[in-house]
């Protein structure tokens, strides 16, 4: 056993001062409406990394990224862009909409993200794009610094990343109404967390800050409290088996989450909170090694209601006016009403690695969860 736990120690090391290449595919399938908040995604990571002269290690990635949302039809087409307004208009100034609500628009997008990144001892840094051929492409980074006094570990934050609740919140969507891309959604700010072990138990707490803006949007922002407590049930040199409490509290300043123009397809209410009972085992058995996790709890959000083009009062006045006088049996809305819920959130993950040789490893990845109000689970295998 000692043995094997020195090797390890002279593994990490050892691999911290040599060049790596890590590639991997992954899967990612959130539940929704076809063409709106439904996604299926497929990544395939490509990384390297190599160290500095003096000290650290550079890395390069690249990932291939392909979303698809399904296709737009029925009545989910006057919720997208301005075909609402566009299907008002024709309906109050008499006109035949069946070529409007006939349509069929298939939702999808690919493109490459790119980065570069450095880190040395506990810091990191990176710097990139959101991919490259999707409508919006933007620029994305951050820096992360864990550092730690005696039994207390602080990890710190500031960044700018892309928000990929949705196809229109990460890469952005173009308006068959009026031709002009809106979306794609970056979150800047930071993230303190803060954590105090006392071996056995630990407590820790953590909050942030971001303003949320992408292309055609209005400005957003959203604060974030949460923190908790956690015990070591198992404790041993091979494994560990960890139990806890967490609690979550957030509030975004808009509700954005729709897809009309102006709405940027993330989940934002106005509060969210949510307790829950986290459990994790994790250790290792000659060369494999795993994290098994999962937590159970009670979420609940409230959302306000939210007009149909917030980013623009021109478009908003004449959605309004062509109402009045569009055919009732339609069904179009005014706009979107304000909504509670509560229910039972969960989520479960595992990670899991052999390796193959002392120079080769393959892993892979898994999760499921129904956090904030959608379903969504993702594999990823890499070597």
């Amino acid at each position: 056993e000692d043995r094997r736990q020195l090797l390890r120690e002279i593994g990490d090391l050892r691999a911290k001062r040599s060049p790596y290449g890590q590639i991997g595919l992954s899967l990612r399938s959130r539940d929704g409406v076809e063409g709106l908040d439904r996604l299926d995604g497929i990544e395939a990571p490509v990384e390297i990394g190599f160290p500095a002269t003096e000290a650290g290690r550079f890395k390069f990635r690249a990932v291939p990224v392909s979303l698809e949302a399904g296709t737009l039809s029925g009545r989910s087409l006057p919720l997208f862009g301005t075909l609402g307004l566009a299907t008002a208009l024709a309906s109050a100034n008499g006109e035949d909409t069946t070529t409007i609500t006939s349509r069929r628009i298939s939702q999808s997008e690919s493109g490459v993200a790119l980065g570069l990144g450095y880190e040395v001892g506990d810091f990191r840094a990176d710097f990139g794009t959101s991919p490259l051929g999707f409508p919006v492409e933007t620029l994305v980074g951050g820096v992360n610094w864990r550092p730690s006094v005696g039994q207390t570990s602080f990890k710190i934050d500031v960044a700018r990343r892309s928000v990929t609740d949705s196809l229109l919140s990460y890469a952005g969507a173009r308006d068959p109404g009026t031709g002009l891309v809106w979306g794609g959604v970056t979150k800047t700010g930071g993230r303190l967390d803060v954590a105090y072990d006392l071996g056995r138990y630990g407590v820790y707490g953590n909050g942030s800050y971001y303003l949320l803006d992408g292309q055609h949007l209005p400005e957003n922002s959203v604060v974030e409290i949460g923190g908790g407590l956690y015990a070591r049930a198992v404790e041993r040199r091979s494994m560990r088996l960890t139990y806890g409490l967490n609690l979550t509290a957030f509030g975004y300043d808009k509700n954005l989450r729709r897809f009309s123009f102006g709405h940027g397809g993330y989940f934002s209410p106005q509060s969210y909170f949510a307790v829950s009972v986290p459990v994790e085992w994790e250790g290792y058995y000659n060369r494999f090694s795993y994290r098994i996790g999962g937590a159970i709890g009670i979420q609940a959000f409230r959302e306000d209601g939210a007009g149909y083009y917030p980013s623009d009062v021109g478009l908003s006045d004449a959605y309004t006016a062509a109402l009045e006088l569009a055919d009732p049996e339609l069904q179009l809305q005014g706009g979107y009403n304000s909504k509670q819920s509560t229910g039972i959130g969960f989520s479960f993950g595992g990670q899991f690695e052999y390796l193959l040789d002392p120079n080769l490893a393959a892993g892979a990845r898994l999760s499921i969860d129904n956090a904030r109000d959608y379903q969504e689970g993702s594999e990823l295998g890499y070597l």
